[in-house]
């Protein structure tokens, strides 16, 4: 006879194997005119360095991985000039098609609505189990816009870091280029 704990651990192992097993491939950058280290490609221009990598998003927000093709992005001013950073300055070639950004207001804007649909029979109880539910869900909200790559002014010596999303067709091809102000870099699947 087994014992309950031990059938639960295995069956918590194999879930995870079955999982791990699904995964899609990782994004790997392809050699080119940049760094290469982590997995990131970093280029590197007069007055920019950006690191960036198609990721999974690790928020609490699991979702906006099988909504959206999630990519992160660190930009870094060396110069002693503001810098304005504009969000048709980050698109995604694959194949054939331009993918632009997803906007925040609406990623946040279809959270929003996860959430008021998830609730909308007790919008006002007190269950403790409901209102430990909206905390979450608020949490995630919040989270998300912290988590997000804000565009706008980059002051010198400054650096600013988040996700950006694409549609999900964006991530289904084998290989993909990411156009990071003027510099094209080449991802592929391994």
């Amino acid at each position: 006879m087994i014992c309950p704990r031990i059938l639960r651990i295995l069956t918590s192992s194999i879930v995870l194997l079955i999982l791990a097993a699904c995964a899609g491939p990782a994004w790997q950058p392809v050699s080119g005119d940049y760094y290469i280290e982590e997995s990131y490609a970093i280029i590197h221009s007069d007055s920019l360095q950006i690191a960036l990598k198609p990721r999974a998003y690790r928020g609490s927000y699991q979702d906006a991985n099988t909504r959206y093709f999630p990519v992160y992005i660190k930009v870094s001013n060396s110069s002693q000039s503001r810098i304005t950073l504009l969000p048709n300055s980050l698109v995604i070639l694959a194949d054939g098609k331009q993918y632009d950004p997803i906007p925040l207001d609406y990623v946040l804007a279809r959270l929003r609505d996860q959430i008021y649909f998830d609730n909308w029979q007790e919008p006002f109880s007190e269950d403790p189990l409901i209102t430990e539910n909206r905390e979450r869900d608020l949490d995630q909200y919040y989270e998300l816009m912290g988590e997000y790559f804000n565009f706008g002014e980059l002051l010198p010596s400054a650096s600013k870091e988040g996700f950006l999303f694409y549609p999900l067709a964006a991530g289904r091809a084998d290989s993909l280029s990411i156009d990071a102000w003027g510099h094209l870099v080449h991802f592929t699947r391994k």
